[in-house]
């Protein structure tokens, strides 16, 4: 019996399309305001007050959304490193066998889906970004109540939640 691997993190970069348009808009908003931030410094000059204020505003308002997005981008880039770390320094346990109670959403009708596999409870959900397994069954997870698997997995001690950093599967 050979498992088939359907997720490991490592498998993933951290840089998503959400990430990287973050960082262009970062580098644009930069560029803008250098630009016109000189701009405003030129009219502020040439007397024109009301329109190199209106100007100064919206630019610093433009940076600081900006800002806010990548403080939130490097929060998120620090979660997949630590799960990262987890999965160097060794800190996750391996469990196998078959999955019982497995609760698809279409079941539940909730945005998550959660399964047992030899005592031990998983829930995942892909609205929940802590970078570990969360492929629901309509986005192609072919697991089914009774496939036997391999999971490499931690657990959250703040949430008591565990998450699956490797998922294999015999087809």
């Amino acid at each position: 019996m050979k498992y088939e691997k359907i997720y490991f993190i490592k498998d993933y970069g951290y840089f998503s399309f959400y990430e990287i348009i973050i960082l262009m808009l970062l580098a644009v908003s930069l560029i803008y305001f250098i630009k016109f931030t000189k701009f405003t410094i030129k009219l502020n000059r040439n007397k024109d007050e009301p329109k190199a204020t209106n100007t100064l505003m919206v630019t610093i308002f433009i940076f600081f959304i900006v800002c806010l997005l990548l403080f939130f981008n490097l929060i998120a880039y620090n979660g997949y490193l630590n799960v990262i770390r987890i999965i160097d320094e060794k800190k996750y346990k391996i469990v196998k066998g078959k999955i019982i109670n497995y609760q698809p959403t279409f079941i539940t009708d909730k945005k998550f889906e959660s399964f047992d596999v030899s005592g031990i409870h998983f829930v995942y959900s892909p609205a929940i970004r802590d970078y570990s397994f969360s492929q629901l069954k309509g986005e192609g997870n072919p697991i089914e109540e009774g496939t036997l698997v391999k999971l490499w997995y931690f657990q959250k001690k703040e949430s008591q939640s565990n998450l699956i950093l490797k998922f294999e599967y015999i087809p």
